[in-house]
């Protein structure tokens, strides 16, 4: 009575390993990998009941050795939207990681959908270009306070020779007030 998920057995490495010896990466490279997910991402909503990975972090993307083809990894606690909201985990508890979870997912909000693997995303290509994540170096009761109680958007600095539509695109996509980050994923990828 519980859904799973099998996926293939793939070749590769994951975004981690890549940033850890190659950051930062070069924009065209951060956009093939940031569309892929992207997609991976579109079409986890797009299912029915809608998938929503709760845990999208340079570990769980793997990039394949001989294409270079992304694939979005460990759903272990992937959440099912469904009109019953079925609630596994129980309401007020975080689930995912600190450092890429959305505002929502770390006050434990049952309104988590989509939009917070939009954030974790955001993260993600922030992290891509910068060769940084956004809480490098900070305690998690400094990342919880910055995220539930600092500014009102999360200040990013990203190199100068970044476009400033992709400036503007990553900070939709780690807005703070889900109601101000892109609705789908699919609007993220008319972006990218």
């Amino acid at each position: 009575d519980r859904h799973y998920i099998v996926m293939e057995y793939v070749q590769g490495r994951s975004l981690r390993e890549i940033l850890d010896r190659e950051s930062p990466l070069p924009l065209s490279r951060m956009l093939a990998i940031s569309q892929q997910v992207g997609q991976a991402l579109a079409y986890a909503h797009a299912c029915q009941p809608c998938i929503v990975h709760r845990d999208i972090k340079p570990q769980n993307i793997l990039i394949e050795d001989d294409t270079g083809r992304v694939v979005v990894m460990d759903f272990g606690i992937a959440k099912l939207l469904d009109t019953r909201q079925i609630q596994c985990t129980g309401n007020g508890i975080f689930i995912g990681t600190l450092t890429y979870g959305a505002p929502e997912q770390i006050r434990g909000d049952l309104t988590v959908d989509g939009r917070a693997d939009i954030f974790s995303l955001g993260l993600v290509m922030y992290e891509m270009i910068t060769g940084r994540g956004l809480f490098t170096g900070l305690t998690q009761q400094e990342i919880i306070a910055r995220q539930l109680h600092g500014s009102k958007n999360h200040v990013l600095n990203l190199p100068s020779q970044v476009p400033a539509a992709f400036h503007k695109l990553v900070v939709k996509a780690v807005a703070k007030d889900q109601a101000r980050r892109f609705a789908t994923a699919g609007e993220l990828l008319d972006a990218l």
